[in-house]
C-alpha cells in the first residue's frame, strides 16, 4: 500500500470539503442522457407493404410515409430489428385503394390525420397497445363501417371519425376521459353507449347521427356541449344520469322525434334552444302563456303578452328564453333569481324592469333592442354580458359621452380615447367595455372595481401600463387578450375568478403576479406570452389548465406549489428555455403534451411514484429544432423505483435515474459523489436549496431533520470509498 499516495489523497479530500464560495454547479455530475436520436429520414421497400419513410427516435419508429397500391396492408411490428411504435400525420393520406388496414402491436400512438379521407377504407384493426389517437385520424373515411377503439385510450379526439359517413358501430375505450368536438359528426351510428368514466361530450360530436336512435348515458357524464347532438332526428326518448350538470347551446336542437326526456335534479344550466324544434318542446310552446320550466330554469314559452310575471322559486332565465317575445311590454323577476342568459329577452318591448337583489350575472345581449330606460345594477352582480343594453333608450341618450354607464357598470368607452377617467363609484367594468382600442396606451382602475368583464380590453394593441385595485375580485376571460404591448401585471390577492386566456398573447409581458385568491391557473392564461420569464404559482392552486403556458418561449422557471394535483394537456408546451422541472408529490395527473416541445428541458422529477402520466412519448419532449416532428426526449426523467414515472420512461426509451437508487446521491446524478457532498454543505449554510425530490436523501441520518450530523455521515461515507478505491 502507498500510503503517501493514500494520505495525500484524505488529506486533498478533506481540504476541498472546507466551505467554499462558488459560482455556478461546479460539479453537474455523470450525464446519464441517452444518445441523440437519429433524425434522418430512411426508407424500407418491401412488395406486402409499398415504400415506408421513416425516422428512428429513442422509443423507436415513426413512420412518415407509406406509400402502397394494394387494398390490403399489415404494417409491420419492426425494421431491421427496431420496433415501429407510431404512425404520423397524413403518413397514409396515398394509399387511396386501401381497403382493409391492421396495426401491429408494437403501435402506441396515431398523429392527427394519419388515415383521413381514405374513402375505400372498409375494415381496420387497432391493437389495445395504443395509448392515443390524434384528431381527425379516420375523418372522411367515408366507407368504414364498424370501429373498435383500442381499451387503454385516454381520449376520443375532435374531429376523429367525422364524415365517416358508413360508420354505423363503435366500441369506445374501456375509461375515456372525454369524446371530443365532432368526434361522430354526420356518421351512420345507430347506438351509442357512452362510459361512466366520461365526463364531458365535446360540441358537436354526434351532429346530424339521423340515423341514431339510442343513446346510454352513465352517472359521470357531466356535460353535454354545444349542438353535440343537433339534427340526430332518430332519437325518440333521453334519460340524463344524475351527474349530469350542463347542456349546451341547441345540444339537442331539431332532434325532431324526440318525445320524452328525463331530467335529474343535477342539471343546473341549460344552454339556449337546447330543446327547440324537438317533439317534446313543440308540445309544451303550443300552450300559449306557458312557461317551460325544468329544474327552476326558465328555457322558453308559448306566446306572452302584457305583463309577465316569472314564478317563485325560479332560479335561472336560460339563454334566449324570451327572445322575440315582442308583445310582452312589463317584466317582474322575483327574489332567488341568480342569473339571467345571453339573449333571454332580446327584443321584447320591456320598459321597466327592477331586477332581483339575489341576481349575479346578466348574459350578453340580454336587454338588447327593448324600452328600457334607466337600470340599477344589484349589488351581487359579478358579470355583464356584451351589448347587455344595446339598442336600448338607456344607452342611447348617452351616446355623445366618451364613457357609457348601466347603473354603476361601465358598459362602454369610445374606441378613439387614449386615456380615461373612471368614474370613482364605478363598481364592475362590463364585457368589451374597451375591447379593440387602438389607441389606449395607461388604464388606472379606480379603488371600488370588483369586476373586469370578458374581453373587457382585449385587443388595446398600445395599452403598456394597467394598474389593478386591490378591490378587484374577478377578471373575465380574455380580459386582456392581444395586449401586445403590456409588460407587467400584478394581480391583487383579492382575485378569485381568473378567466381562462385572460392574457393570452401579451408578446411583451415579462412579468406577472398570481393572486393567491385562485384555485386553478386557467385554460391558455399566459399563452404565446413569448417574454414570460418565470412565474410563481400560488400556494392555493390545485390545477394547471389547458396550455396555460403554451409557448412562453423564454420562461426559464415556474415554482409549483404543494397541493398541486394536476397539469393539464399543452400546460408547458412549448417552454422552449425551460430547462428542468420538479413536479411535487401531490401531483396526480400529468396531461398529454404536458410538456411537450420544451427544446432545452433535460431535467423533469416527478415525485408522485403513483403519478398518472399520459402515455404518449408528446407528452415529455423536447423535439429536435430541426425537424418536423417532436416526439423525442433526450433528456432525463428522475422518480422512485417501481413508479409509474420509470414506466413512462422504459415505455418510451427515455433516460430514467431513481431518487432512491442509490444511497446519499442528494443530487439525483445516479452517484454518490463529492458533487453531493458540496450541494449539502452549501445548503446547511443557506448558499444553495434543495428540492422536494432531493430532501429525503439528504436525510443521511434519517431523523426528519438535515443538519451537521447528515454532513458528517456523508464525509465519513467518501472518505471510507476512497479508502476503499485506494486498498482495491
Amino acid at each position: 500500500m502507498n500510503w503517501k499516495k493514500t494520505a495525500a489523497g484524505i488529506l486533498a479530500l478533506c481540504i476541498c470539503m472546507t466551505p467554499v464560495a462558488m459560482h455556478g454547479k461546479a460539479f453537474p455530475g455523470v450525464s446519464l442522457s441517452a444518445s441523440a436520436a437519429e433524425t434522418t429520414s430512411l426508407t424500407y421497400t418491401d412488395d406486402s407493404v409499398g415504400t415506408i419513410t421513416y425516422h428512428i427516435d429513442n422509443a423507436g419508429i415513426q413512420i412518415e410515409r407509406l406509400v402502397f397500391t394494394g387494398t390490403t396492408l399489415q404494417i409491420p411490428a419492426e425494421i431491421d430489428g427496431t420496433p415501429v411504435n407510431s404512425i404520423g400525420s397524413f403518413a397514409l393520406s396515398k394509399c387511396t385503394a386501401l381497403e382493409s388496414l391492421t396495426l401491429p402491436d408494437s403501435i402506441t400512438s396515431i398523429s392527427f390525420q394519419a388515415f383521413s379521407n381514405l374513402e375505400n377504407l372498409t375494415a381496420v384493426t387497432l391493437p389495445d397497445s395504443i395509448r392515443s389517437i390524434g384528431n381527425s385520424a379516420f375523418s372522411g373515411c367515408t366507407a368504414l363501417t364498424e370501429v373498435r377503439l383500442p381499451k387503454n385510450l385516454r381520449a376520443v379526439e375532435d374531429y376523429l371519425f367525422a364524415r365517416c359517413t358508413s360508420l354505423k358501430n363503435v366500441t369506445l375505450p374501456e375509461q375515456p376521459d372525454y369524446l371530443g368536438a365532432l368526434a361522430f359528426s354526420n356518421t351512420a351510428l345507430e347506438s351509442i353507449d357512452i362510459p361512466a368514466s366520461v365526463t364531458s361530450i365535446g360540441a358537436n360530436c354526434f351532429k346530424n347521427c339521423t340515423a341514431l336512435q339510442t343513446v346510454t348515458f352513465r352517472n359521470g357524464l357531466e356535460t353535454i356541449g354545444d349542438s353535440a347532438f343537433f339534427a340526430c332526428s332518430g332519437l325518440t326518448e333521453l334519460s340524463f344520469p344524475s351527474t349530469l350538470k350542463t347542456v349546451g347551446s341547441e345540444a339537442f336542437n331539431s332532434c325532431s322525434s324526440l318525445s320524452s326526456i328525463f331530467f335529474p335534479k343535477s342539471l343546473s344550466s341549460i344552454g339556449m334552444y337546447a330543446f327547440h324544434k324537438t317533439a317534446w318542446f313543440n308540445a309544451q310552446s303550443e300552450i300559449a302563456g306557458n312557461l317551460i320550466i325544468v329544474n327552476n330554469i326558465l328555457i322558453g314559452s308559448g306566446e306572452l303578452s302584457g305583463e309577465v310575471t316569472l314564478p317563485e322559486g325560479l332560479v335561472t332565465v336560460a339563454p334566449g328564453a324570451l327572445r322575440n317575445q315582442r308583445l310582452v311590454t312589463g317584466l317582474h323577476i322575483p327574489e332567488g333569481v341568480t342569473t339571467i342568459g345571453a339573449y333571454a329577452f332580446q327584443d321584447t318591448s320591456i320598459s321597466a324592469i327592477q331586477l332581483p337583489a339575489t341576481l349575479e350575472e346578466i348574459g350578453d345581449y340580454a336587454f338588447y333592442g327593448t324600452e328600457l330606460e334607466d337600470i340599477q345594477i344589484p349589488d351581487r352582480v359579478t358579470a355583464i354580458g356584451d351589448m347587455a343594453f344595446d339598442s336600448t333608450p338607456l344607452i342611447q341618450k348617452q351616446n355623445s359621452e366618451s364613457m357609457v354607464y348601466a347603473g354603476n357598470w361601465l358598459i362602454s368607452c369610445d374606441s378613439s380615447v387614449t386615456s380615461v377617467t373612471i368614474r370613482p363609484d364605478t363598481v364592475g367594468i362590463s364585457s368589451n367595455a374597451f375591447a379593440y382600442n387602438k389607441n389606449l396606451t395607461e388604464v388606472q382602475i379606480p379603488e371600488g372595481v370588483r369586476v373586469i368583464g370578458m374581453m373587457a380590453f382585449s385587443g388595446c394593441e398600445k395599452l403598456q401600463t394597467v394598474t389593478l385595485p386591490e378591490s378587484l375580485e374577478s377578471i373575465g376571460t380574455e380580459a386582456f387578450r392581444n395586449c401586445y404591448a403590456l409588460e407587467k401585471i400584478y394581480i391583487p390577492d383579492n382575485v378569485t375568478t381568473l378567466g381562462a386566456e385572460a392574457f393570452q398573447r401579451c408578446q411583451k409581458l415579462t412579468e406577472a403576479h398570481l393572486p393567491n385568491g385562485i384555485t386553478k391557473v386557467p385554460s391558455n392564461l399566459f399563452t404565446g406570452c413569448q417574454k414570460l420569464e418565470s412565474i410563481a404559482i400560488p400556494a392555493n392552486v390545485t390545477e394547471i389548465g389547458d396550455a396555460a403556458f403554451s409557448a412562453c418561449y423564454a420562461l426559464t422557471s415556474a415554482t409549483l406549489p404543494d397541493g398541486l394535483e394536476r397539469i393539464g394537456s399543452s400546460a408547458f408546451s412549448s417552454c422552449r428555455a425551460l430547462t428542468a422541472m420538479e413536479l411535487p408529490a401531490s401531483v396526480k395527473e400529468i396531461a398529454v403534451r404536458a410538456f411537450e416541445d420544451c427544446w432545452v428541458l433535460q431535467k423533469i422529477t416527478i415525485c408522485n411514484p403513483n403519478c398518472d402520466i399520459y402515455g404518449s412519448i408528446e407528452t415529455i419532449s423536447n423535439g429536435i429544432k430541426s425537424k418536423e416532428y417532436s416526439g423525442h426526449f433526450d433528456g432525463i426523467i428522475y422518480g422512485y423505483r417501481d413508479s409509474s414515472a420509470q414506466s413512462h420512461a422504459e415505455a418510451f426509451g427515455i433516460t430514467f435515474v431513481a431518487l432512491d437508487g442509490v444511497d446519499f446521491d442528494i443530487n439525483g446524478d445516479g452517484e454518490c459523489n463529492f458533487a453531493d457532498y458540496v450541494l449539502l454543505q452549501k445548503y446547511l449554510i443557506r448558499q444553495e436549496n434543495l428540492s422536494k425530490g432531493q430532501l429525503p436523501s439528504a436525510d443521511i441520518s434519517q431523523d426528519t431533520a438535515i443538519n451537521g450530523m447528515d454532513l458528517a455521515l456523508l464525509r465519513y461515507k467518501l472518505l471510507n470509498t476512497a479508502n476503499d478505491t485506494e486498498k482495491g
